[in-house]
Order: C-alpha cells, then sequence, then structure tokens
C-alpha cells in the first residue's frame, strides 16, 4: 500500500479538492516538484478524467495508448441518477481491474438487508486517474 507523505500528500491533497466538468475524456499532465535533499526534482504526470453511465457487469474506462507507463492511482465518485435520494440505501464503487491500460469499475447497492449489483443506468461513474 502506498503512503502519501510530505509533499506528495499536500499534491493529493490539492488534487482532492478540484473539481472537474467534461462532456467527454479529458487528459494531460501536471507539473510536479517533490523536494529532497539535494534540490528539487520536478516532472510531468499524466492524468485522466472520464464518466460514463453505468452498466451491468461494470463499466471500463479505456485510457488513450501510452498515456500512462504503470498502472495509476484511481479516484471514483457516483453519482445517482434519480431525483428521490434514499437514506436507507448506498452505491459502493468496487475497482474490479486495473492497469495502465484500462479501468473497470462495478458498482453494488447496499441496503440494510443486502447487497446487489447496481441496476443500467442507475448511478453515473466519474472517474480522476493519475499516474504517481
Amino acid at each position: 500500500m502506498k503512503y502519501f507523505t510530505g509533499p506528495s500528500l499536500l499534491y493529493f491533497l490539492f488534487l482532492s479538492t478540484i473539481s472537474f466538468y467534461s462532456e467527454g475524456v479529458v487528459t494531460g499532465r501536471l507539473s510536479t516538484f517533490i523536494s529532497n535533499p539535494s534540490g528539487f526534482q520536478s516532472s510531468l504526470t499524466p492524468y485522466c478524467i472520464d464518466t460514463a453511465s453505468y452498466v451491468n457487469g461494470g463499466v471500463t474506462f479505456t485510457y488513450p495508448a501510452g498515456l500512462f507507463s504503470a498502472t495509476p492511482t484511481i479516484r471514483v465518485s457516483l453519482e445517482e441518477n434519480t431525483t428521490a435520494y434514499s437514506t436507507s440505501q448506498v452505491f459502493v464503487a468496487e475497482i474490479t481491474l486495473s492497469s495502465a491500460t484500462a479501468t473497470t469499475i462495478r458498482v453494488n447497492l447496499v441496503t440494510t438487508s443486502s447487497i446487489t449489483e447496481a441496476s443500467s443506468d442507475e448511478v453515473t461513474v466519474h472517474i480522476f486517474a493519475i499516474e504517481m
């Protein structure tokens, strides 16, 4: 398990506060600066933002070829597609596959008495993938 410390933690916390809205896949590279005993190290960190309506069996997000050189860190958020919010149920995202080329998310509906897979189009899945 990776733990964020020092500058990496601040960088991650900063990214956690950013809100994005897009009509499709957004990719790019963020400039990063890491402090070490010999000075600063800078690099360009690739990221990908995407959104899809959930389908039974899981939704797969495929990244543009060559964007990531290793499996990225994934941040998932779920948006319920109904107008009536229920206090007796919660949607939970599960990453079932993650690689440098794609990520698959399964969404479960948890109630006080059961855990089942969410129905198609019941939620919208948003991901933010970044190579750390």
